[in-house]
């Protein structure tokens, strides 16, 4: 999946009856989902493309969570690795004295 879908708003997602839980990126996947769902009464095969779309979709959205976790924690681990460096810095000034 190259881009997220349009996200929905709050009212599309309550007409829908969407949970809580599944009100994310991919919840404008979800609505055509159910909506098939509904339709053939929950029988398993009857939907596959809808359910691949929204799992797939689930799947790019929990991956670009992790990579920007990812950034995050380098950028935290670079402040650290400079702050400790700044510290040892003024030690050695200080021992210098």
């Amino acid at each position: 999946m190259a881009e997220f879908p349009p996200l929905l708003s709050q009212e599309d997602m309550k007409k829908n009856k969407i949970l809580l839980a599944y009100r994310d990126r991919c919840a404008a996947l979800l609505v055509p989902l159910n909506e098939c769902r509904k339709k053939n009464y929950y029988m398993p095969w009857a939907c596959g493309h809808e359910r691949h779309e929204y799992e797939m979709c689930e799947v790019a959205d929990f991956q670009r969570r992790v990579k920007a976790m990812d950034k995050l924690k380098a950028e935290k681990r670079e402040q650290a690795a400079a702050a400790a460096a700044a510290a040892a810095a003024a030690a050695a000034a200080e021992e210098s004295k």
